[in-house]
């Protein structure tokens, strides 16, 4: 008589209630803190916008272009104006021309060597300061545009219009605004000095202006409740 086997039969696994009750209640707990987080920022972002306070900047100086400038290794972008980018050209009297260096080298002309002061009014999305500076009672921000070699960018709107009228600087010929040769650009815009496209640039600035956004919001916030 042969040997009986019967068939081999996979054990299967037994789910007790308690491992599927520790199983929902981590997701609950994940979900749970999400909510936390999501809620202080939401919180964050409705206290009431405490005005920053302005920041003074001054010394030597360093021009890179137009509208932006270094004084003590820190990046300061001339708040309401755009000056043409370092790649870009103009036409004036029917050739080309390198307008975004001449814009530059305009700048660097009117300095010299001599220290500016510059009053810091927040960052642009690169992280950059965004101020106003000034050479001794000079508005060099009001001086670019109205010289033609920086166009209004939410601010000297008044500037604008007596450079085109009289035909200074880019508004001697034909130009492209920077914002649009930008766009059209963007391989030279990365490469250029101003640092205006560089995406590594972008994500290490755009990272350490939200970290002191946050920082910001969070003294703000233990303020309130004092």
């Amino acid at each position: 008589m042969r040997n009986y086997r019967r068939p081999y039969r996979r054990p299967q696994r037994r789910f007790n209630s308690g491992d599927r009750r520790s199983g929902i209640g981590g997701i609950r707990s994940i979900i749970l803190t999400l909510l936390f987080f999501f809620a202080i920022i939401v919180g964050i972002s409705y206290l009431p916008d405490e005005k920053r306070p302005t920041e003074m900047r001054d010394g030597p100086v360093y021009v890179i272009d137009g509208d932006t400038v270094i004084i003590n290794k820190v990046h300061i972008r001339l708040k309401g104006i755009d000056a043409p980018e370092m790649a870009q050209s103009c036409e004036r009297n029917g050739a080309s021309y390198e307008c975004g260096k001449e814009a530059r080298n305009f700048l660097r002309a009117k300095i010299g060597r001599a220290p500016i002061r510059c009053e810091t009014e927040g960052f642009d999305r690169y992280g950059r300061d965004l101020a106003r500076c000034y050479l001794g009672e000079t508005d060099l921000n009001s001086w670019m545009v109205q010289q033609g070699w920086a166009i209004a960018y939410g601010d000297y709107e008044r500037e604008e219009a007596d450079a085109r009228r009289n035909s200074r600087g880019i508004w001697a010929g034909r130009f492209e605004k920077p914002s649009s040769w930008r766009k059209e650009n963007p391989r030279e815009g990365e490469n250029a000095p101003t640092n205006h496209g560089s995406v590594h640039t972008i994500g290490r600035h755009s990272i350490s202006a939200f970290t002191h956004y946050i920082k910001e919001r969070i003294a703000a916030l233990i303020r309130y409740f004092r």
